[in-house]
């Protein structure tokens, strides 16, 4: 009998090890960033989701604002590129003001920012790799992941990331 509490005591003890892994393990996922919207500044920036409150919550970085005719065949509007140190955002619109504008694409311009998990240019493929996994659409220039109506791609020269884009896919 004894030796059957003391077997029950390790199995119970075992269980509850196990246990304890698998929730930390949960919480470690649960804690990782979406890798599919950068956050600059406590400012979490989404291709796809509009543009108002994230250019207000930017205004302060003093953005270079340029505008032109949309690219878009046929749609009466205007790309908008809000010009950052270290980044770029370009939104569409179809009118003044920023409550119809909707983010389109995300660029890094240099090395001082970085994306939820810790690339930036410079970083090298197998960081990316690492950070990311591996694509079976990867190339020797460029490292695609897409992932909710977004494509995050690292454009790569001589395995190191020289340009990384956040991109809406339709």
């Amino acid at each position: 009998m004894k030796m059957m509490k003391q077997w029950l005591a390790v199995l119970l003890a075992v269980l509850c090890a196990v246990g304890i892994c698998a929730c930390k393990e949960n919480q470690q996922q649960g804690n990782d960033p979406d890798p599919y919207s950068f956050v600059i500044d406590g400012v979490t920036v989404t291709p796809g989701a509009k543009a108002k409150d994230v250019i207000a919550a930017l205004a302060s970085k003093n953005p270079n604002v340029s505008a032109k005719g949309s690219c878009l065949d046929g749609v009466d509007g205007e790309d908008v590129r809000y010009a950052y140190t270290g980044f770029y955002i370009e939104t569409f619109r179809l009118s003044e003001g920023h409550e119809d504008e909707e983010i389109r694409w995300v660029c890094f311009t240099d090395d001082s920012v970085s994306t939820q998990r810790g690339i930036k240019i410079g970083s090298t493929a197998d960081e990316v790799k690492a950070a990311y996994g591996t694509n079976a659409s990867a190339t020797d220039t460029m490292l695609p992941y897409q992932s909710s109506g977004t494509e995050l791609r690292f454009k790569l020269r001589d395995s190191v990331v020289v340009e990384i884009s956040y991109t809406v896919v339709e």
